[in-house]
């Protein structure tokens, strides 16, 4: 199933969510099945897991390693302070898709999100001023609201 350049485009209306401060997009059928289907994949990430959950990231894994290996040589821990730059936050598309083709995943889901991820284009409404349309160069959901 093949996208069309309409359902290519989408628009953020100033609405942010605060778990993944980034505009939601939901304006397409597509995007929200991408969303549904994702969702399966939030309720099975593991507890100790730190990608993928509220108020959890890279900084707070490391933190949490440092600290526990610190702990448990007997070490006391005045301060530490971790700064990360956003690497993390995002993947690359190719990346992407190349991890999901390893995972077994079937070539005509693969198809169509490689489809999907093609020369998608977003821009930002806020109090209806428009920027231009740009090129998404990252697209992963951190997040699945429904």
């Amino acid at each position: 199933m093949a996208t069309t350049e309409k359902q290519n485009h989408s628009e953020e209306h100033g609405i942010w969510d605060n778990f993944i401060k980034n505009p939601l997009d939901g304006s397409t059928p597509m995007c929200r099945k991408c969303q549904e289907v994702t969702g399966f994949f939030f309720h099975s990430l593991y507890d100790i897991q730190h990608g993928f959950h509220c108020n959890r990231s890279c900084v707070t894994q490391l933190l949490n390693v440092f600290l526990g290996r610190a702990l448990d040589s007997g070490n006391e821990i005045d301060l530490l302070y971790l700064d990360f730059p956003k690497a993390f936050d995002s993947v690359s598309h190719g990346k992407l898709l190349f991890k999901l083709k390893s995972f077994g995943i079937s070539s005509q889901l693969l198809n169509w999100l490689t489809d999907y991820l093609h020369n998608r284009k977003k821009r930002v409404v806020i109090k209806g001023v428009s920027s231009s349309f740009l090129n998404v160069l990252n697209l992963v959901c951190h997040k699945v609201v429904s």
